[in-house]
C-alpha cells in the first residue's frame, strides 16, 4: 500500500525518523518523543494537523521540540507526503534563555570591580548616579574664534593657496 498524506500518521513518521542516525542519536529521539507532548499529534493522520496543533506542541516545548518538529516536517515534505510545509520555518525560531535578574546584577558588580581594579582603585560611589558636568564657559568677546569649515570647495581651495 502507498504511502499518502490521508494513511500516514504523524507517529508512523516519527518511527522512520529514528532510522536515521547514530545509536546516541536514536536514543536522543526516543527520549524526546517520549513526552507526553507528543501525545497530541502521534495518532493523527498528516491531513488533519493544522498549525494550531503544531504552535500548541511548540508552546508546550523547548528546544528540542522546536528541533525536532522542523525536522519531522521537512521529512514529510521531502519525501512527498506532504505537498508543503504545515508552519513555515520562521515559526520555528530557537528560543534563547533570559538570564534571570539575580546573574545580570553579579554580571554588573562583576564588571564594576574589574573596572575597579584596571583603574587603580575602589569603585567609586557616585555609581549609578548621574554625572556632575561643569557648566562651558561663555566665549570670550575680545578675540574672535576662528572656525575653519570641514568641507572646502575647490574655489576656497584656490583663494587658500594664493
Amino acid at each position: 500500500m502507498k504511502n499518502t498524506i490521508n494513511t500516514v500518521t504523524w507517529d508512523h513518521l516519527i518511527s522512520t525518523f529514528y532510522t536515521s542516525g547514530g545509536p546516541t542519536t536514536r536514543e536522543r529521539t526516543f527520549r524526546e518523543f517520549k513526552q507526553k507532548r507528543w501525545r497530541l499529534i502521534k495518532q493523527r493522520p498528516l491531513h488533519q494537523t493544522d498549525s494550531t496543533d503544531l504552535l500548541e506542541l511548540l508552546n508546550l516545548g523547548g528546544t528540542q521540540t522546536n528541533i525536532y518538529l522542523a525536522a519531522l516536517q521537512s521529512l514529510a515534505v521531502d519525501t512527498g507526503i506532504l505537498p508543503h510545509p504545515i508552519l513555515p520555518k520562521r515559526l520555528f525560531s530557537i528560543r534563547t534563555k533570559i538570564p534571570s535578574v539575580r546573574s545580570r546584577w553579579k554580571s554588573i558588580a562583576g564588571c564594576t570591580q574589574a573596572c575597579a581594579a584596571t583603574a587603580g582603585g575602589p569603585p567609586s560611589k557616585s555609581f549609578g548616579k548621574p554625572a556632575q558636568h561643569k557648566p562651558m564657559p561663555p566665549p570670550s568677546k575680545s578675540s574672535p574664534a576662528k572656525t575653519t569649515p570641514l568641507v572646502t570647495t575647490g574655489a576656497q581651495q584656490a583663494s587658500a593657496q594664493l
